[in-house]
């Protein structure tokens, strides 16, 4: 290193200097020696492909859309809203159009019978076109019986996959995607006030 560089790197003439000293041998036998020249796919080599949206402008089929926020500013209802309006055709709440088709719902905090049906009825959704998945059926090995336990990713992945598969849904939300305990200990500590 030199001493005229304050952050203590190697120059680029040390790091040409060091890159071709590697003999092809090692080259071959140790992909972590290549150079930048060597890495990567160039942009071009990529087919260009064009977005289909769900709701123009906000949810783009086959991708991930997060909803995230404060605890008490409606997400939950907001998101079942969004169900039922996929599952009449309904526009969107910007008048944008609608698209009918089946929802896959994991909302393990809510209960389906007292909050969840009476949401989607009350926004006007057709809960017949809604799959609950909040619980699969999965059966002890040694007892050979039958319990229901919590969705959990990356779990119960394939059955969602068959889920989507089965009712041909264009849409699937899970609602928290992080359960409350995990979701405290990422948020930061609350602060204090100062007397």
């Amino acid at each position: 290193m030199t001493t005229d560089n304050p952050q203590n790197q190697p120059s680029q003439e040390q790091i040409t200097n060091k890159t071709t000293q590697i003999s092809p041998e090692t080259r071959k036998n140790d992909p972590g020696t290549e150079t930048f020249k060597e890495l990567g796919t160039p942009l071009s080599d990529y087919k260009t492909h064009s977005l289909e949206w769900l709701w123009p402008g906000r949810i783009i089929r086959d991708r991930l859309t997060i909803l995230e926020g404060d605890p008490g500013l409606g997400k939950s209802l907001f998101a079942l809203d969004l169900a039922s309006r996929f599952t009449t055709g309904r526009p969107m709440p910007d008048g944008s159009p609608g698209i009918k088709g089946n929802v896959i719902l994991i909302a393990p905090e809510d209960r389906p019978p007292d909050v969840i049906k009476p949401r989607v009825e009350a926004a006007g959704g057709d809960p017949s076109c809604i799959r609950l998945l909040s619980h699969v059926l999965t059966i002890n090995p040694t007892t050979g019986k039958e319990r229901a336990t919590p969705f959990t990713l990356p779990g119960h992945l394939p059955k969602l996959i068959a889920a989507i598969k089965d009712t041909g849904a264009v849409l699937v939300i899970i609602d928290p995607l992080f359960n409350d305990r995990v979701r405290h200990l990422n948020r930061p500590p609350p602060q204090q006030k100062q007397l």
